[in-house]
């Protein structure tokens, strides 16, 4: 678990390790304190986050496993499905 630091006088945001032995912000306070933050500090935060996200995403997935992962390859009736669908938008665009 990571805890955000903010610094108001420095409009700074560390991160550290939740056992950092300073005082520690719950969910409560972050929010408050992370709508404070300018646009680029927010982004910055976000950033973070979604690196972390992906981090642990990637940690999921293991070595010579296989994982199926679907393709639209070979696969006719979504073509013919598709097909139609584009000749009704053609016909009702073409009056």
């Amino acid at each position: 678990m990571i805890v955000f630091l903010y610094n108001v006088k420095s409009r700074q945001v560390k991160i550290v390790p939740s056992d950092y032995s300073s005082a520690q912000m719950s969910i409560a306070e972050l929010f408050p304190t992370l709508r404070n933050l300018s646009r680029a500090e927010k982004l910055q935060v976000m950033q973070f986050l979604v690196q972390e996200l992906a981090d642990e995403e990637a940690l999921s997935l293991q070595p010579r496993t296989t994982y199926h992962v679907w393709s639209p390859f070979n696969s006719h009736d979504a073509a013919v499905k598709l097909a139609a669908l584009l000749e009704e938008d053609r016909k009702a665009n073409d009056g």
